[in-house]
């Protein structure tokens, strides 16, 4: 009965030193790109508050990636007090980065469709509409 237990303890050593490097983050290197939290953090950044005076100048960003595609969530934002393209590169880096984690972490995801919202203008500020199947329940 010994004998199996001890041919297992090397494989069980393996395992956990297996384990053990692959969960050190891809982010840990000093060189690497930027770590995703920060790309999103900047994304706020460019947001600020998204004032308004208008629903025209609210917009809608679709914000990281899903494992089975398709972007986490959106933020309102103005495309009178943030620099549209800017904004697009800056959500375009992070869905990469959030792309690579999702790959290197093997995320799972439950493969839901995030529908784009839309956003409009109330009280003075963007905020998002709430989806809906007959459409944007609070939206003016």
């Amino acid at each position: 009965m010994r004998l199996p237990l001890l041919t297992l303890l090397p494989l069980l050593a393996a395992a956990v030193a297996c384990a053990a490097s692959s969960s050190a983050t891809p982010d840990a290197a000093p060189d690497a790109a930027p770590q995703p939290q920060a790309l999103l953090q900047q994304i706020h950044e460019l947001i600020g508050t998204p004032a308004c005076t208008a629903s025209s100048e609210c917009k809608s960003l679709a914000v990281g990636a899903k494992a089975c595609g398709g972007p986490d969530y959106y933020l309102p934002w103005s495309n009178v007090h943030t620099a549209p393209a800017e904004l697009a590169d800056a959500a375009e880096r992070y869905r990469q980065a959030r792309r690579a984690q999702v790959i290197a972490r093997h995320e799972m995801s439950t493969c839901n469709i995030t529908a784009d919202p839309g956003a409009y203008c109330k009280a003075g500020q963007c905020v998002l509409r709430r989806p809906s199947l007959s459409g944007p329940a609070d939206a003016t």
